[in-house]
């Protein structure tokens, strides 16, 4: 498993935002101990949205484009 930062570069105008992703932490679990973390993973997500403290982000539809 490997969890990952995006660090973002100065904002200039009338330019797509840019930025890059550094690897901060690599972890080698057995199978039990993956399981384990991602069932407390999922146990803090859903308090966190039950509080209002994140909320989801749908994304958005696909476009059809005609050619």
């Amino acid at each position: 498993m490997e969890f990952v930062v995006h660090r973002h570069d100065e904002p200039s105008p009338n330019s797509i935002p840019t930025g890059r992703k550094y690897t901060s932490c690599r972890l080698l679990l057995s199978r039990a101990g993956f399981l384990d973390l991602a069932n407390k993973i999922d146990r803090v997500v859903k308090t966190m949205l039950e509080r209002g403290e994140i909320r989801r982000i749908t994304p958005p539809s696909p476009t059809s484009k005609s050619n």
